[in-house]
């Protein structure tokens, strides 16, 4: 766990390092210890996440599909609100265009994670069935999360109310650096 999240947090967060130095203007070396102590703090969520599930022992179904999508879920509802919270990166996140999409005005963003961490339960369950009946179980179930997701994508949650207004936004091409300059307000 704690190696997925320095993978994750690393790539996912290293603009950290650019808004530290380039626009705090707080030196390479001292943003940069800054940023691996930040991604290192923040893997520590997947890693108890990780550390949880591996210290109950509990069969596989219940492991797959209730103890690891709990621990998950919860380390990344505690992630995003403990000492000010980070919710950048957490996996519902990544199914905006997958068919677990279809899930999020029902349950929101965790609940799409943990349809997401428990499909991926599924899968993986699939190669460790001990027959072929629980492993058509395992199958059954991802496809019945997918196809669940899918439909529920197809399904208008809001209704128009009037007709369509247009508006504009405008985004003055200021760079960082110079934006809280007094001499620059006009």
């Amino acid at each position: 766990g704690y190696a997925y999240g320095l993978g994750l947090f690393g790539a996912g967060a290293s603009w950290v390092y650019v808004s530290l130095h380039e626009f705090g203007m707080m030196p390479a070396p001292l943003a940069a210890a800054a940023t691996l102590f930040f991604c290192a703090y923040l893997s520590l969520f997947p890693a108890l996440a990780g550390s949880l599930q591996a210290r109950l022992d509990l069969p596989l179904v219940p492991r797959l599909f209730f103890l690891i999508p709990a621990c998950w879920v919860i380390c990344e509802w505690i992630r995003s609100w403990l000492l000010t919270g980070f919710p950048w990166l957490t996996l519902g996140y990544s199914q905006l265009d997958t068919s677990l999409a279809g899930f999020a005005p029902v349950l929101g963003l965790y609940g799409v994670s943990l349809t997401l961490v428990v499909t991926m339960a599924a899968f993986t369950g699939i190669f460790h069935a001990t027959g072929c009946t629980q492993r058509l179980a395992f199958i059954a179930i991802a496809a019945l999360i997918i196809l669940t997701g899918w439909r529920l994508t197809e399904v208008d949650w809001v209704e128009r109310d009037g007709e369509p207004l247009s508006i504009s936004l405008i985004q003055g091409n200021i760079p960082q650096d110079l934006k809280f300059e007094p001499d620059q307000f006009v």
